[in-house]
């Protein structure tokens, strides 16, 4: 989180905290970043959310509003997202968000997402 926290002075973008409403309480981050270990991919969507607090649709609007956000506000027209194949709800919310599935990287053991603007 700390490297990811550094690319809101470079790029002025990255990892956002996500906090239950009703108690305040840190449950997960995500948000835009680029990997500096794989920086290649370009713009990608990451998160985490606790496993105690999964299923509840944290996911979901994380992924609504970094995409609406990278789009609309960054103004980038590419983000990749990547997913294994047995997170299923992953991968759903992936598509869901308009993400299209792109291939399976057997190197990554995941699968590989694009979401692009305007399409």
């Amino acid at each position: 989180m700390k490297r990811f926290a550094e690319q809101w002075k470079t790029l002025g973008y990255s990892c956002w905290t996500i906090t239950e409403k009703k108690t305040g309480q840190v449950i997960g981050w995500g948000g835009i970043v680029i990997d500096e270990d794989d920086p290649h991919w370009g713009p990608e969507l990451i998160y985490y959310i606790a496993p105690e607090k999964s299923g509840l649709g944290y996911a979901s609007e994380l992924a609504n509003f970094a995409t609406s956000y990278a789009t609309n506000v960054i103004g980038l027209s590419k983000i990749v997202a990547f997913a294994h194949p047995e997170n299923v709800a992953s991968n759903k919310i992936l598509e869901r968000v308009g993400f299209k599935l792109v291939r399976y990287l057997d190197d990554m053991s995941r699968n590989l997402y694009e979401f692009n603007a305007g399409t």
